[in-house]
């Protein structure tokens, strides 16, 4: 023992000595310390004692607690390491160096001691911190491995084993546990096998592995074996001796590979990701290694178990998926076979499959292994689903199996040139920026070629020759890869396969691959690309079609078409490449060629695309589009249809199912569309849903039933008479054919099917369907419950009979013009009703059943009759109004009448005895007679309802649907009693509370109460007696305290009930909700009745939305039956506004409602009543003031130091819930918006008889309704449809009560400049079923010009301004400011012209006047007469004319509105950004400009005589501007409208700058038309003033340079001329000859050019008229009637309301007139300078240029160069150097050099026979290419001097602009012009202006449709794409530095460049200008662009 300790204590002193030593380290360190070679028992007793004494120290026992089995997860595990400064773990490193050291030569039973109580239970604890750190561990598990093979231990060896195989079964247990031989094996020895990590089991079993395997190789038999070694006898007993290891190895080795094949499977197939991890790091790799060192079987199976294992892992997930799928009723559609669609992401046995067979690769491979890898086809499906995985955190997959697919595919595939492209291509798919995509995406057209219409061609001058060089070039190029030349053969040879890829393209499967990884690209751009790329394929191919996978179709495509990024640019970008009719396109040419299950199984795929994505309304739209067109092309041939059938006759199948399930889908897509809003998209989709389910779900086949449930899904309005979904449902029920051209007509087709008229089979074929409907519903159980879930609307039976009441009233209204069948349904519904109680033998379930039935058809027909409710006064129409199907035509109402009044007595009995049974508190049967009684309660007001609404019931006559027809007196008795009926039931409803204890019993006698009143309320205004039987009867007061008593009662009886019973299973909060549910719509009705008078003689109006409760005092009840008790009223608002706080979905409408109808109530009640309701919503309020207080200046004062009014406070606490409410809508619809409007907005708080201190209270700057309507501005501000509800009733409000402008004025300003940047109109929601929200959107108050809202304009985001600038126009007219001008006065007629005294003539006859002339006239004057009187008269009346003062100067109405002019005033002249004159057309500022003009133009009627002169003055600076034209108009609108509110500015501010000629004012031409419609629109007094000095003036401008001006000039002299002829009495004081005028104005009648003007523009000036010019409807408007002074042609205005003006169109009349001039110049110049030549005539030719040369010659030596311009024609010089051959052209050059020599000044020769000019250059070419340059055209020297620069003209379409451009291109050298169609090169037109620059310039056609892909390419080669357009980044053309490869684009003429155009530009560059236009004609702008191009490159330094 004391040698044992002493050893021990050597053991731990060597461990302090190597702290940071290895094993091995340890091992040489004590071998040296202890220097024993051959170990002694003893020593060997000691070691082991220290060794196990070592695992009992420090912390070891904790790790021992952990050793057992201890988990793999690492996570769980101690960190590595940990016992590095650990002595004990120091001390068991060295240990396990001294006991490995030792044993190497030790017996088997001393190692399997040392085995069991040292190394096992060590390796153990391991993870615990036993050992130092991960080396000492690993060479521990190498060290015995190497121990035990090496000494031959295999019993040993083999327990290590088992215990390694006990740690892999723990960590992953197999299905039939462990193999038999490896439990015998765990407990060799005698002990309990000690578990260890799963970790140090791997590296166990690889140390192990690893010592095997050589062995076993040894193992294989050798041809040297048998001569070793001479003979020795020590050498054969070592041979042998190494033949028995090696055999035993083998068998080991094979021993330890079937152990790892067992737990293979189950580890990988592990859920545990760590042991996973595990099994493919350490396990797959050695179980390989074993198998490949085995060979033979063992390499075989384990090949086979590996590759089926790889199999099943791969297909789990699908496996899975399908599963899920089944389970919950989703079609296969979603599954991802075939290769296309990718699931979202890969699943944990994918990644285990792929790094599995990346491991086994090598093995799979070998031919011992025996496997078939090429043709396994479901591997390659589920490769090619892993190489589609969409998701970025599958990258690592993504490459695994491109790994694979590299490494398994057949030899020599993949070098393939189709192949090797396909991998580039799925190499860049992984880069996420679309430059970098771009660039190798285009050579996808290699694999699969474009479609003839997208293709483009690189076309160059047909004279082009290639040089021998290139040509030298290419044929070596050809040589040197003659695959690539067969390659090339091949695809000329077939001009539709691929360009490159010939025959060894992939198959459409891998190319789907590409697709779907492209379509799932992070990048949407990268998305956008792959969509069109892959629409513009040829696809004209069926077996190209075949081969795309059903998969891509369902799980990549359809979902593709849902993202909004494919349709961005609107009509522009569908103009270039429109993405929806291509891929509708597509599909159906796929769904026509594909098998009927791809077929099917592609279109159930609409289900999971709806469902499984977040789709926007526009997407949801193109995908409806595009399934609606494949399931047309799915049904044409009717093999699906045929397919059905088969399946359904034999006995069902998933064929059979297909109707139903794909009628499901469309169910679930009309589900999902009511997130949306927007009538447009909701019709289109309808439309598409009925197109999809008329072809893949025909009556036949899908059922009744399924029919009918989808078409209960669509809106009734639209199935009902005038709906305009009627005719198509009604073509898809009678299976009725539908022959469309295309898709768009597709629904107009069946629409039009639809409403002929039925034939007699399809008539009786509706009617045995609907008998067989009623007999299935009557059928349907035989209890209340039962007839209670039959008669539901949703259901019906599964298996497809749908006979449900809501199915079959659906039918009837469908075909209501089938009178067998609604004579059917009548009939049956009589006889089930008619005399009930007095057949007792009739069932409860057969009554109940036709009160449902009835209640449906009830329902249905009452909305289908409900129009616009009748107006009490004068028409209104509302902006928002919703409209009604137009009323059916059938005999249907009637008949119902008829049926109503017979069996009037019966309804009304049964319904008053089922209100037992909510009235009860215990009644007999409650679940059955809660729903009779709600559905007869039900049918009793909807009978009222309809009764009240039929015609007269004296004209009714008897249908033959009932069997006995009513009488006179029985039918106008009938509104009486169902009247009465409801009236007693509402009383006994307010005298007996309902059963609080069940819930259900409240809500069921809520809603009746609800009914009943909603119906008495309706049926008033139709009916005078149901309107008396109210006003007696009717008590709201009452009704709404019941309303109020019973909800709180049920509400404290559920809590109640809740907290005594915890574990009821009552849900107190849907108790709760159902009960406010019914509340609140019983208040709306009760405070609705409580509005009204009903004892006045007029009928109350049915949307008296906003009208007040009638307040009376407690126990009085006021004549007529109505009005409500002031503390319920309070009680009333109160609840209202604590339940807004909560937003009660689904309640929002009537809770407003009563809100609105009790705060109006409060308002108008007095301070007492307002003192009341404050105090209930615990405001702060201040006692009451004394009556009549209010009314007193003084007490006004004293309220102002008391503190807040009542009112004030209570608004406070409204107006703050309201708006917490509208912060929490979700949704903003129309209804809804209109019900915070008009609560928010109310009239009674607006409009006050004596407004005071309580009008300032609430509307000023701290006031709570202007506190409300600023957050109602920011809230509403995206929102054009709500801006116009609150414009609409906010300018309501203004004529009313106009201090409210001075309140507002803010806010005022802040509408009239709304708009949006983008101008677009909102979308209408259609007509609203429900009719609280008609009455919502009715209450609005409507613009005040009716005949506005039909116009364009309301519909727009002009809607809020024009609905506010007519109610500001009001304001004016009631202020009496709007002056009219009169018109001219007529000409006298011309006896009283001859009767008239002699006037004195002028003797000049200029338009001046000379002093003479004065003199006489004041002579004349002196000497008066009667004529001096009247002239002096109408001079005094001249002097006075102008703007009458207003009727009251003191009218409120005209100071508001003055303040309101000069507040818009002051913003326009001095803000810092409307004032600037540096605007942008089509800018926000530009908009912004125009709408505040506009609104000044309104309120110019507001401004005083004595405030004119200012205001003309301030805004002349403005005329002057650089503005926008249709700024301008409305400024000068303006300034014409104040002058001719003060005529004396004429003379005092227009005419002296008209007299001005030193400076060219911009705005000249505006103040010549203001001076010019002033004049002509004066009388004829200051006509005659004004005249003479207007002329004056303007006759200097008429020989003005500038365009604008001279044009503008002659319009206005024209104008003056035609109204004041030489022969009109306007000259009549004049004496002389003046025929100049007439020469004149028959100049302008006569000259071409004026002609041609004035034809052009028309006649604008003389046709305008300022009478009215401020009113909204002139301000917005085209044509003669716009404010514009020049008029407007008619057209409808885009631009902010704004319609063109003149300036737009005399520039557009100028640009044309260029455009006319240049053209005939030009062809004028090529007439004279390009003559026809004849080619044969060389010889003429070179005389000609001997000629020209000879006299350049004469002219040298400083002779006179001449007076014309002389261009050498390369013609002549081309054929003088070449059509005498090299030597002639030798002698022409140094002829050329001498005559140079001498033009250049007579001396200087100097470099004797040294060649310059043209002629020596071409002369320095090599002699091969003297050859060439007999054609002269393409021996251009400039081609060697071409920039790098594209120019792209492919969007112009005139051909002087191309032909422009092209010759421009020429001559600056411009690489290559890209046109959309190289045919009008040949055009005349074209050549006449390009003078054969066509010839020498390289040209290319590209399409427009075709323009985008150009691009991209071109972008990918390098080169940057610039635009040439002015946007919001666009750089100055001179400040821009332009690299040496540009592609230069150019815009349209008319509309610029495209947006999808804009998005690909690098920059885009503008023009700096500063003249007015703003444009330049495109030819020239590409022109100057080019040219500064060319001048950067030729400044920049040359390399």
């Amino acid at each position: 023992m004391a040698s044992a300790t002493h050893l021990y204590s050597r053991l731990a002193a060597l461990s302090a000595c190597a702290r940071t030593q290895d094993v091995r380290s340890r091992a040489t360190m004590v071998s040296v310390a202890f220097d024993v070679s051959s170990p002694s028992q003893q020593f060997l007793s000691d070691l082991y004692d220290a060794c196990v004494a070592s695992i009992a120290t420090s912390n070891g026992t904790a790790g021992s607690a952990r050793g057992e089995n201890a988990p793999a997860d690492t996570a769980a595990e101690d960190a590595e390491g940990s016992g590095t400064s650990d002595p004990a773990a120091q001390l068991r490193a060295t240990c396990v160096a001294a006991a490995l050291h030792y044993l190497s030569r030790q017996d088997g039973r001393v190692v399997q001691q040392f085995l069991d109580s040292f190394f096992l239970p060590l390796l153990a604890r391991t993870g615990g911190g036993a050992l130092p750190d991960k080396t000492c561990r690993l060479q521990l598990c190498t060290g015995l491995a190497a121990l035990l093979v090496s000494s031959g231990h295999w019993q040993q060896l083999r327990q290590l084993v088992g215990v390694c195989g006990a740690a892999l079964d723990a960590a992953a247990p197999a299905a039939g546990g462990p193999p038999p031989q490896a439990q015998a094996q765990a407990l060799a020895g005698g002990q309990a096998a000690v578990g260890v990590p799963l970790r140090v089991a791997c590296t166990l079993l690889t140390a192990v592995v690893q010592q095997l395997c050589p062995l076993a190789a040894a193992n294989e038999p050798s041809a040297g074996g048998a001569a070793s070694a001479g003979g020795a006898a020590a050498a054969a007993a070592a041979a042998a001796a190494a033949a028995a290891a090696a055999a035993d190895g083998g068998k080991e080795l094979r021993w330890v590979l079937s152990r790892l094949r067992f737990s293979l499977r189950p580890l990988l197939c592990s859920p545990s990701a760590a042991v996973r991890q595990a099994a493919l790091k350490t396990l797959v790799p050695i179980t390989l290694a074993s198998a490949q060192a085995c060979g033979g079987n063992d390499l075989t199976a384990t090949a086979q178990e590996v590759w089926q294992l790889a199999l099943d892992l791969l297909g789990a997930s699908e496996g899975a998926a399908a599963a899920t799928a089944a389970a919950g009723g989703a079609s296969a559609a979603a599954s991802t076979a075939a290769g296309g669609g990718a699931p979202a992401a890969a699943s944990a046995s994918q990644r285990t499959a792929l790094a599995l067979l990346v491991s086994a690769s090598s093995v799979l491979t070998e031919p011992a292994a025996g496997l078939d890898v090429c043709g396994c086809g479901r591997f390659w499906e589920e490769l090619r689903t892993c190489l589609a995985l969409p998701a970025d955190v599958d990258s690592l997959e993504r490459k695994r199996a491109l790994l694979l697919l590299q490494r398994l595919a057949p030899p020599g595939q993949m070098s393939q040139p189709g192949w090797a492209l396909w991998g580039a291509l799925y190499d860049i798919l992984d880069e996420f920026p679309i430059h970098l995509v771009a660039a190798v995406w285009a050579k996808v057209d290699q694999l699969h070629a474009p479609a003839p219409e997208f293709r483009t061609e690189a076309v160059v001058p047909k004279s082009y020759i290639p040089r021998k060089k290139e040509l030298k070039q290419r044929k070596a190029a050809a040589a040197t890869s003659p695959s690539d030349a067969d390659t090339a053969a091949a695809t000329s040879a077939e001009p539709d396969g691929p360009a490159t890829a010939g025959d060894s393209a992939p198959p459409q499967a891998w190319q789907c691959v590409l697709w779907s990884r492209a379509l799932q690209h992070g990048n949407v751009q990268v998305q956008r690309l792959g969509m069109r790329t892959f629409l513009q394929r040829d696809w004209r191919s069926a077996e190209a079609l075949r081969g795309v996978p059903p998969g891509f179709v369902s799980g990549v495509l359809l979902p593709a078409l849902t993202r909004d990024i494919h349709y961005r640019g609107g009509a522009a970008e569908a103009e270039v490449l429109d993405v929806q009719a291509l891929a509708a396109a597509w599909l159906q040419s796929w769904f026509a060629s594909a098998p009927v299950h791809h077929r099917m199984e592609a279109l159930l795929a609409l289900r999971s695309v709806v469902s499984g994505s977040d789709l926007s309304r526009l997407g949801l739209q193109q995908l409806m589009r595009c399934v609606a067109a494949a399931a047309r092309a799915a049904a044409a041939d009717g093999a699906l249809q045929r397919a059905v059938a088969a399946a359904a006759a034999g006995g069902g199948g998933a064929a059979a199912a297909f109707p139903g399930a794909i009628l499901a889908a469309l169910r679930g897509v009309l589900v999902y569309l009511t997130n949306f809003t927007g009538l447009p998209y909701k019709r289109s989709v309808w439309q598409s849903v009925l197109t999809t389910a008329a072809a893949a779900a025909p009556l036949a086949a899908a059922g009744g039933g399924g029919c009918l449930r989808l078409l209960l899904e669509l809106p009734p309005a639209t199935l009902e008479p005038g709906g305009e979904l009627r005719g198509q449902a009604r073509a898809w029920l009678l299976g009725r054919p539908v022959a469309a051209a295309s898709e768009e007509d597709a629904a107009a087709a069946a629409a039009s099917a639809g409403s002929a008229a039925l034939s007699r089979s399809e008539t009786a074929a509706v009617s045995a369907w609907l008998r067989e409907m009623l007999e299935e519903y009557w059928g349907q159980g035989q209890t209340p419950a039962a007839a209670a879930s039959a008669g539901s609307g949703s259901g019906g039976a599964s298996g497809g009979g749908g006979a449900s009441a809501a199915s079959i009233v659906q039918l009837l209204l469908l075909f209501d013009d089938v009178e067998a069948a609604y004579g059917a349904v009548l009939g049956r519904l009589q006889q089930a009703l008619y005399g009930m109680y007095g057949r007792p033998y009739l069932q409860a379930a057969e009554s109940y059943r036709a009160l449902v039935l009835l209640r449906e058809l009830l329902a249905a027909l009452t909305r289908l009759a409900a129009g616009p409710a009748p107006a009490t006064g004068a028409d209104r129409t509302s902006p928002s109004a919703a409209t009604s199907p137009s009323p059916s035509s059938s005999a249907l109402p009637s008949a119902l009448s008829n049926l109503l009044v017979v069996c009037c007595e019966d309804i009304c009995s049964a319904a008053s005895h089922a209100a037992d049974s909510f009235l009860e508190a215990e009644p007999q049967e409650a679940a059955g007679d809660l729903s009779r009684a709600d559905a007869a309660w039900a049918c009793v007001a909807l009978s009222l309802l309809h009764i009240s609404r039929s015609p007269d019931p004296s004209a009714r006559t008897s249908s033959s649907s009932t069997s006995s027809a009513s009488s006179p007196a029985a039918s106008a008795a009938a509104p009486r009693r169902f009247a009465t009926a409801l009236l007693a039931l509402l009383t006994r409803l307010g005298r007996t509370p309902l059963p609080a204890t069940r819930h259900a019993a409240v809500v069921v006698g809520l809603r009746a109460a609800i009914a009943a009143a909603e119906a008495l309320r309706q049926a008033a205004t139709c009916s005078e007696t149901v309107r008396q039987l109210v006003a007696e009867r009717l008590d709201p007061s009452a009704l709404a305290a019941a309303a109020l008593r019973d909800a709180a009662a049920a509400a404290a009886a559920a809590s109640a009930a809740a907290g005594a019973a915890a574990d009821s299973h009552q849900d107190v909060s849907q108790i709760l909700a159902d009960v406010e549910a019914a509340k609140w719509p019983l208040l709306d009705a009760a405070t609705a009745l409580a509005s009204y008078d009903l004892a006045a003689a007029a009928p109350p109006p049915p949307a008296a939305a906003a009208a007040a409760v009638r307040v009376r005092a407690a126990g009085a009840r006021p004549p007529g039956g109505a009005g409500m008790e002031a503390a319920l009223v309070s009680e009333v608002l109160s609840q209202a506004v604590s339940a807004l706080s909560e937003y009660p979905e689904g309640q929002v409408l009537p809770l407003l409602r009563c809100l609105r109808r009790c705060w109006a109530a409060v308002a108008l009640g007095g301070q007492e009543l307002q003192v009341e309701a404050a105090r209930a919503l615990g405001a702060d309020v201040t006692s009451p003031a004394p009556d009549g207080a209010a009314d007193d200046g003084a007490a006004d004062a004293a309220d102002g130091a008391a503190g807040p009014l009542p009112l004030e406070a209570l608004c406070w606490s409204v107006v703050r819930a309201l708006w917490n409410a509208l912060c929490a809508t979700p949704r903003r619809t129309g209804p809804l918006c209109a019900a915070f409007v008009n609560s928010a907005l109310l009239p009674c708080l607006y409009v006050q008889q004596q407004p005071g201190r309580q009008l300032r209270a609430l509307h000023g700057p701290s006031g709570p309704c202007r506190w409300l309507l600023s957050r109602l501005l920011d809230w509403g501000g995206a929102s054009s449809r709500f801006l116009l509800l609150l414009a609409c009733q906010l300018g309501s409000f203004l004529p009313l009560q106009p201090a409210l402008v001075e309140c507002y004025r803010r806010e005022i300003q802040t509408l009239l400049l709304w708009g949006s940047r983008k101008g677009s109109t909102y979308d209408p929601e259609g007509p609203s079923a429900d009719p609280a929200e008609a009455e919502e959107l009715s209450a609005v108050a409507p613009p005040l010009e009716p005949s506005l809202v039909g116009g364009p304009a309301i519909g727009t985001e002009v809607a809020p301004r024009l609905a506010l600038l007519c109610c500001l126009h009001q304001l004016a007219v009631n202020a009496g400011c709007v002056w009219p001008p009169p018109q001219p006065a007529a000409a006298p007629p011309a006896a009283a012209a001859a009767a008239a005294p002699p006037v004195s003539r002028r003797p000049v006859i200029v338009f001046g006047e000379s002093s003479e002339w004065d003199e006489q006239a004041s002579a004349a004057a002196a000497g008066g007469g009667g004529g001096s009187a009247a002239a002096a008269a109408a001079d005094d009346a001249a002097a006075d004319y102008g703007a009458p003062p207003p009727r009251d100067p003191d009218d409120p109405s005209l100071a508001e509105g003055r303040l309101l002019w000069q507040q818009l005033l002051e913003v326009a002249l001095h803000d810092p950004m409307l004032r600037s004159d540096k605007v942008r057309n089509g800018s926000e500022l530009h908009r912004q400009k125009v709408r505040l003009w506009q609104g000044l133009v309104v309120l110019s009627s507001f401004v005083p005589r004595a405030e004119c002169g200012g205001a003309v003055a301030a805004m002349l600076e403005q005329i002057n501007g650089n503005n926008p034209p249709t700024v301008k108009q409305y400024v000068e609108a303006v300034v014409a409208a104040l002058v001719l509110r003060e005529p004396s500015l004429l003379q005092s501010h227009l005419l002296p700058l008209l007299s001005s000629y030193s400076r060219h004012l911009t705005g000249l031409g505006s103040v010549i038309l203001i001076a010019a419609q002033v004049l002509l629109h004066s009388p004829p007094a200051l006509q005659r003033r004004q005249l003479r000095p207007l002329l004056l003036a303007l006759s200097p401008w008429l020989m003005c340079h500038g365009h604008n001006v001279r044009t503008y000039a002659q319009l206005v002299m024209w104008a003056l001329l035609q109204r004041f002829p030489p022969e009109d009495p306007m000259w009549a004081h004049s004496i002389g000859d003046l025929a100049y005028l007439r020469h004149m104005l028959s100049f302008m009648d006569t000259n071409v050019d004026i002609v041609r003007l004035r034809r052009n523009i028309g006649e604008p000036i003389l046709d305008w008229s300022p009478a009215a010019l401020s009113h909204p409807a002139r301000v917005f408007a085209s044509a003669p009637d716009s404010v514009c002074l020049a008029g407007s042609p008619i057209e409808q205005t885009t631009f902010e309301g704004a319609p063109p003006t003149l300036v737009d169109r005399i520039q557009n009349f100028l640009v044309s007139e260029r455009h006319r001039l240049r053209d005939e110049l030009a062809d004028r110049a090529a007439e004279r300078e390009f003559a026809p030549q004849d080619p044969n005539r060389a010889g003429g030719a070179a005389a000609a240029a001997a000629a020209a040369a000879a006299g350049t010659a004469a002219g040298g030596g400083g002779g006179g160069i001449g007076d014309f311009q002389r261009k050498i024609k390369p013609e002549a010089l081309m054929a003088t150097l070449t059509l005498q051959g090299p030597a002639a052209a030798g002698g022409a050059a140094a002829a050329a050099a001498a005559q140079g020599a001498q033009a250049g000044g007579g001396g200087g020769g100097g470099g004797g026979g040294e060649e310059i000019g043209l002629a020596a250059l071409l002369a320095e070419e090599e002699e091969e290419e003297a050859a060439e340059a007999q054609d002269w055209k393409t021996s251009s020297g400039s081609r060697h001097l071409r920039h790098d620069v594209l120019l792209v003209a492919s969007l112009i379409d005139k051909l002087p602009n191309l032909a422009g451009l092209a010759r421009t291109c020429e001559v600056l050298g411009a690489g290559r012009l890209v046109l959309a169609d190289l045919e009008v090169t040949r055009e005349p037109l074209f050549t006449s202006v390009s003078v054969t620059a066509e010839q020498w310039l390289p040209m290319e056609e590209v399409k427009p449709a075709a323009l985008l892909a150009w691009l991209e390419r071109r972008a990918a080669e390098g080169y940057t794409l610039v635009g040439l357009e002015q946007t919001a980044e666009s750089v100055r053309l001179p400040d821009y530095r332009w690299p040496d490869k540009v592609v230069l684009v150019l815009g349209r003429e008319k509309e610029g460049m495209p947006p999808e155009v804009l998005s690909l530009l690098d920059a885009t560059l503008e023009i700096p200008q500063r003249g007015i236009i703003r444009s330049l004609n495109v030819h020239v702008s590409g022109a100057i662009a080019l040219y500064e191009y060319v001048r950067q490159m030729q400044a920049a330094p040359q390399p």
